[in-house]
């Protein structure tokens, strides 16, 4: 063995993938997470891949007595014990910009914090926590991220410094500078409440606007106030005299509420609500909901958005009402199953083809594979539909 990837979702899985262009299949093995599905869902999973591309799966007691074995921790949920390796090649991509941000939530700790900037950090692991040698690092701006929208961008950036340096780990061909003290800091896995997330009013405009963004993180958490989740946060002047924490109006959109130093529009959050009538088939519902969701085209934690669960209901005037607030008729899941693929299913129970024939006509097309290399006929030998789609071949 010559390459060790362990941990999960989307880098896990990008850089095996890309890997396999510079080492041998039977070189590759994998160690999965704790936590692993082994089905993709709102990430990639990487027990998936590594079953479809016929990829070893060791535990980390066996890569241990693997001598000069590059090993590669990429969200890795255990603590490395260099000692107990027969190697020293052992890597780790650290979601900050080290020495920053040591541990855990480094998603949210950076916008809970008000930093303008984070970035990742590839690093020798050593026996300390995220204190090993640099062996570069790649900084970017926060703006105005959500927690959610700092992790992808980790996992952009840090997918993309793997690839530059691969080969160089598995040729040893590389230079190492070690961490400051200084700016140093650490968190971990009670650092932080996530029981806790109802918003404290009893702040600064600026303080509140990061607790929410810091807990917005769809397929985990939302902060919430007086029992509605809260997506997002508008800031505004108003007399200072208002009472702090006084709820000065409320709607169908927000509260708005006086904080220490300025009034505060917090955002209903009603994806679950839009989630429940499309279930429900309550087109008035599915209408109302759809206009007050932040993102109509976001992923829950399953892999599906609005558009995915409407196509599988077979609801037709759901599907309308979604594409008209702007949801994606070409919308796919992880493993790329389409609409049409959706509808199909739909179909088969309830024998309605208009969903099916709206679908081909706004153009998704039989021909769509997904990552099985299957089109959506390759998953039906029901006569209607095998001629319907030869129309369209």
């Amino acid at each position: 063995m010559k390459l060790c990837i362990a941990g999960k979702n989307n880098i896990a899985v990008d850089i095996l993938l890309h890997a396999l262009d510079l080492v041998p299949r039977n070189e590759i093995c994998v160690i999965t997470n704790k936590s692993e599905p082994f089905k993709n869902m709102w990430q990639k999973s990487l027990g998936y891949y590594a079953n479809l591309l016929n990829i070893e799966i060791k535990t980390l007691e066996e890569v241990q007595e693997i001598k000069d074995i590059v090993f590669l921790s990429l969200e890795f949920d255990r603590i490395i014990k260099p000692a107990k390796f027969k190697t020293k090649k052992l890597f780790n991509i650290h979601f900050s910009l080290l020495p920053e941000y040591k541990g855990m939530f480094t998603s949210l700790f950076p916008i809970l914090h008000g930093k303008r900037y984070s970035g990742v950090t590839l690093h020798k692991i050593d026996s300390g926590i995220d204190t090993g040698d640099i062996i570069d690092q790649v900084k970017f701006e926060i703006n105005d991220d959500t927690c959610g929208d700092l992790y992808f961008k980790y996992l952009k950036y840090g997918t993309n410094l793997v690839k530059k340096h691969l080969t160089y780990l598995l040729n040893e061909d590389y230079s190492l500078s070690k961490q400051s003290l200084s700016n140093s800091t650490y968190f971990n896995k009670t650092s932080f409440d996530f029981s806790k997330t109802e918003i404290n009013i009893f702040q600064t405009g600026f303080q509140i606007a990061n607790f929410v963004k810091a807990l917005y993180f769809r397929p985990y958490q939302l902060a919430t106030f007086q029992g509605y989740k809260i997506n997002n946060i508008e800031n505004y002047d108003c007399d200072i005299n208002l009472k702090v924490g006084q709820v000065i109006d409320e709607n169908d959109y927000y509260f708005s509420v006086k904080s220490i130093d300025c009034c505060v529009n917090l955002y209903k959050d009603y994806y679950e609500h839009l989630i429940e009538a499309i279930e429900e088939e309550n087109i008035i519902g599915i209408n109302h909901y759809s206009k007050l969701v932040r993102d109509i085209n976001e992923f829950d934690k399953h892999g599906w958005n609005p558009m995915i669960r409407a196509c599988f209901s077979g609801n037709i005037e759901a599907v309308l009402s979604i594409q008209k607030k702007g949801g994606d008729i070409q919308s796919t899941n992880l493993n790329g199953t389409t609409t049409l693929m959706y509808a199909k299913s739909a179909f088969e129970k309830n024998r309605n083809i208009s969903l099916i024939n709206y679908l081909l006509q706004e153009g998704v097309s039989p021909k769509n594979t997904d990552i099985k290399g299957k089109t959506v006929l390759d998953y039906t030998n029901d006569p209607v539909l095998i001629k319907l789609f030869a129309q369209y071949d």
